[in-house]
């Protein structure tokens, strides 16, 4: 018989010294904590909570009625922060009035180091523009005496393997894992003077600066993906933008009051689909919107495998479910039920690209009801239409017909069924034009690999820097 590795361990209440009882917390494999820092190559180990290294430590919120503006101050969340990067561009903006009163006690300013605290647990990056922004509740901002500690080398060590692993082990596990601001500073770094964080710096982006270079061409053979998506139409969309600038039309010419809604570029868009030799259709000739739902509070014992915005890959078009237990629903409130191969579109801020195709496993489970659940009849391939959707001529149509400022949406009911793809004629062009896709999407991933790759490279070379005896993982 082989032996398998057991899931289950027993604690005895002798060898639970601290107050947390929860199972995670307890589990034995964080004794490798233990191990690691016994490994530590320097004398200074301190717990972030120090008040010799730490001025500040505080999570944001999000006020009761809160709303969005166009311009204003970046509102950040859980999906903008990423290992070492923060996405300011992508999030929501309040206005400057609620960030310095309101909000005045979690403003985000250069070389703070934030922390996601809900959700996905630990992602760390340094803010590091001079421009002020703030966030909301699943975000926690540190500020440190910078004569003492790097933030860059901070923000490395917690995402490193030891920082994870203190992560992992603080956070409380729910259908929403969170982590609040006095576990974070229980999280304790090794700490090597200021100089000895600089050279481990330097030696541990040489490999990231290799990383960043295959992650460019990974996006440069995405974008010859999609451009050859329209190419094979015979789309030069790119071309004609180009060649127009931002105007207004008369009065008499709105169809609908909304100044974006009538910017030149989608009467540019409208010509090309008109003057195409692929036949365009409306997204309602060839696909049904499925409205099917389920109240998961109804049945608190049954398990859902469950999917939000957050949790579709924007660049791949890949899930990420997470399971609801229906008892752990966070309101009574009706979710979307799902089909395996159906696709699914994000309606709220539709142009980010949260779009994919529901795996046959998933048949039948749930997901959120900004989410459109759409079923390809039998003249659209689902591949094809997930590739059209992710489109920049799709996501010009998205744009126009959103309505709202900090979190746009297109209406499932009215707008999202006048969507125009292209349809070519036969099955069997579709099934083409998916094959020339996927093959530069298999090179995309290759690169990524290789990227990845190098990304954890460069966070063993800093575990390495920093603890004696350690090898590679």
């Amino acid at each position: 018989m082989t032996e398998t590795e057991s899931n289950y361990y027993i604690r005895f209440s002798d060898e639970i010294v601290e107050s947390r009882i929860d199972e995670n917390y307890n589990n034995p494999k964080y004794g490798e904590i233990v191990v690691l820092l016994n490994k530590s190559r320097y004398d200074n180990i301190f717990e972030l909570g120090d008040r010799k290294y730490l001025i500040n430590i505080v999570s944001g919120k999000t006020p009761k009625g809160i709303h969005y503006v166009d311009d204003g101050i970046p509102f950040l969340g859980g999906s903008n922060i990423f290992f070492e990067k923060v996405y300011v561009e992508t999030a929501p903006k309040i206005s400057k009035d609620i960030h310095d009163t309101i909000l005045a006690s979690s403003k985000i300013k250069k070389d703070n180091i934030l922390i996601t605290m809900a959700g996905t647990i630990g992602r760390c990056a340094v803010y590091n523009q001079l421009a002020e922004c703030n966030a909301n509740q699943a975000i926690a901002i540190l500020q440190f005496n910078t004569d003492e500690i790097l933030p860059e080398y901070l923000s490395h060590y917690l995402n490193s393997r030891l920082g994870q692993l203190f992560f992992s082990k603080l956070q409380h596990i729910s259908s929403q894992p969170n982590i609040n601001l006095e576990e974070i500073k229980k999280i304790k770094v090794i700490l090597p003077k200021s100089s000895e964080q600089k050279e481990i710096l330097g030696k541990v982006r040489m490999e990231e600066e290799e990383a960043i270079k295959i992650g460019n061409e990974v996006n440069n053979v995405l974008f010859k993906a999609e451009k050859t998506f329209l190419d094979e139409l015979g789309i030069d969309l790119e071309t004609e933008l180009e060649k127009i600038d931002y105007y207004i039309k008369s009065i008499d010419e709105l169809s609908r009051l909304d100044f974006e809604f009538n910017n030149l570029k989608y009467d540019i868009l409208e010509k090309l689909i008109s003057q195409s030799n692929t036949s365009f259709v409306e997204l309602s000739e060839v696909v049904d919107f499925l409205q099917d739902s389920r109240n998961p509070m109804k049945y608190p014992d049954k398990e859902f495998i469950y999917i939000d915005i957050g949790n579709i890959n924007t660049k791949w078009g890949t899930l990420n479910p997470i399971m609801m237990c229906g008892k752990d629903a966070t309101s009574s409130r009706m979710r979307r039920v799902m089909y395996g191969g159906a696709v699914l579109v994000s309606t709220t801020r539709p142009t980010r690209n949260a779009i994919s195709i529901v795996p046959n496993e998933l048949d039948n489970q749930i997901c959120s009801t900004a989410l459109a659940v759409l079923r390809c009849k039998n003249d659209m391939n689902n591949k094809f239409l997930f590739y059209a959707l992710r489109t920049q001529l799709t996501r010009l149509q998205f744009e126009r017909y959103c309505s709202g400022s900090g979190y746009p949406e297109i209406n499932q009911e009215i707008d999202i069924q006048k969507i125009k793809i292209p349809k070519p004629n036969t099955m069997q062009e579709q099934l083409k034009i998916v094959e020339k896709i996927e093959n530069l999407l298999k090179e995309a991933k290759e690169k990524e690999h290789k990227s990845q790759e190098k990304w954890q490279e460069a966070k063993d070379t800093f575990e390495k820097l920093i603890l004696k005896g350690v090898e590679n993982g």
